[in-house]
């Protein structure tokens, strides 16, 4: 039986991702005001999604994430970010505990630049946040599909791992990141096993750098 849920998606996307942006705002931008030289920088990145669920397909899927980070100068560097992950994992047996959806996560992620070196900053970083998810394509008859199990909602998920921010020109960077958004449940596939769902990403793009105000 189809439900009217869909219309829901966008709108509830909005707000987990007004939520966070005005956290962003309210604890962390004023805080710039502290800091020599500070800079907002925006960037936007694409790569490959792979969705480790019940299926261990390993199926790659272009994705997307935009980020915002706050760059004061030392090693701590907290960031914002929304991406746009497409997911597929098809079991080796056709039909056997497929799905395929699209997952929205928003997170506010702690990047740690250890050192610097000329023109590039190597980085790790860890973070909290929520992952919209639309499980489109479930299970077929062959699979033992849980009827009960919810084909879209929101779950918490932990983003972690390690990127470098390469200076191209002046402001304007080249970002690349491997990161695994660890789920906490087993919902992104509705053929439920109990196992914790994973999002693997492998993200190059583009940044720029905004200066926040300038040093006297």
């Amino acid at each position: 039986m189809k439900t009217d849920a869909a219309p829901a998606l966008l709108p509830s996307l909005g707000r987990l991702f007004l939520y966070f942006t005005l956290l962003f705002v309210i604890v962390v931008i004023p805080a710039a005001a502290q800091i020599t030289d500070p800079a907002l920088r925006i960037g936007v990145m694409g790569g490959v999604v792979v969705a480790v669920t019940e299926a261990n397909g390993n199926n790659p899927t272009p994705g997307f994430r935009a980020l915002l980070r706050l760059e004061p100068g030392w090693m701590f560097r907290p960031e914002i970010g929304v991406g746009y992950f497409p997911y597929r994992d098809v079991h080796s047996v056709p039909d056997l505990l497929d799905v395929e959806g699209i997952a929205y996560p928003i997170d506010v992620r702690l990047v740690i630049a250890p050192t610097s070196l000329t023109s590039i900053d190597p980085y790790f970083f860890v973070g909290i946040g929520f992952t919209r998810y639309d499980a489109a394509k479930p299970g077929t008859a062959l699979s033992p599909f849980n009827e009960h199990a919810s084909l879209r909602g929101e779950y918490l998920h932990a983003p972690a791992g390690i990127g470098a921010s390469i200076r191209i020109a002046g402001r304007l960077s080249l970002e690349i990141e491997l990161a695994n958004n660890f789920g906490f449940t087993d919902k992104l596939n509705p053929n439920l096993d109990g196992q914790i769902d994973n999002l693997w990403n492998g993200m190059i793009g583009l940044s720029y750098a905004i200066p926040v105000r300038t040093s006297r």
